[in-house]
């Protein structure tokens, strides 16, 4: 199935594009692997699915999809599950069209499969509690789901206290979850020269299981733990420590983000 994965990777980044890929050329990937299993290839188009829906904002198309992702992953093993929730664009879009009971549930049955934090689930349970604590557009998360997602994301720590992602893993928990604006600042200040360092060389594309649950480096980590200090202190409205923090990580080596500039500036 390498031929799908060359025709992603040549796949421009328009609307018209990512429906097109997913009416014809995914749906075709899925049927042709139902002659020849591929477990993993499978689940990555499923995902792919359902992250065009999501980018699409079509959250009623996603829904149909996205339960036969979480199956599928399901079927692959415990760890797996967490896949189904390691995306946030695709929580967020649920949540907008109505159907955020979904994504929960399948949140909650992800961290009931896998009630310990192991070397083999430690990088995609990471994508899957800051997925579940990001901020949502869609409004207020209700307070019970809210204090579980944080109490999953204190026991990742716990967990991973000898890991080399800690201070990364910690930064993103207070981006995500602190009202302290100092403290926020703080954390992602000291992670900064974390971006000087060489680039992440990915061997996978969007949406892969390795993709999503393979360690990356001090940089990589750095720039999603910066990346999301700045934008919590957007959204706490302390756009002079914003753009303070994004000012110095840029001279540090953070790309440039024309969506941060266009709120602080």
């Amino acid at each position: 199935m390498e031929w799908i994965r060359e025709l992603y990777n040549m796949l421009p980044n328009g609307r018209l594009e990512k429906k097109q890929f997913v009416d014809g050329l995914l749906k075709l990937a899925l049927e042709e692997l139902a002659k020849k299993p591929d477990p993993l290839t499978k689940g990555w188009c499923l995902f792919s699915i359902c992250d065009a829906y999501a980018m699409l904002r079509d959250g009623e198309s996603q829904f149909v999809w996205h339960w036969k992702f979480f199956e599928h992953a399901h079927s692959l093993g415990e760890k797996f599950t967490f896949w189904a929730v390691a995306d946030q664009t695709q929580r967020f879009t649920l949540e907008q069209c109505g159907h955020g009971d979904l994504w929960w549930e399948m949140y909650f049955a992800a961290c009931e499969n896998n009630p310990e934090i192991t070397p083999e689930n430690e990088i995609i349970a990471f994508n899957a509690h800051r997925t579940a604590t990001a901020f949502s557009p869609a409004g207020k998360v209700e307070t019970l789901r809210k204090l579980v997602a944080e109490e999953n994301y204190r026991l990742l720590l716990d967990g991973t206290k000898q890991s080399r992602n800690f201070p990364y893993y910690k930064a993103v928990y207070t981006a995500n979850l602190s009202d302290d604006t100092e403290e926020i600042f703080a954390v992602g200040d000291s992670l900064l020269e974390g971006l000087a360092g060489p680039e992440f060389e990915m061997k996978f594309i969007p949406g892969e299981w390795e993709y999503l649950a393979t360690e990356r480096n001090e940089c990589y980590y750095a720039r999603i733990a910066v990346g999301a200090a700045v934008n919590s202190l957007i959204r706490h409205d302390n756009i002079s420590l914003a753009k303070t923090l994004y000012e110095k990580a840029i001279k540090y080596g953070l790309p440039c983000s024309r969506y941060i500039e266009r709120l602080i500036y």
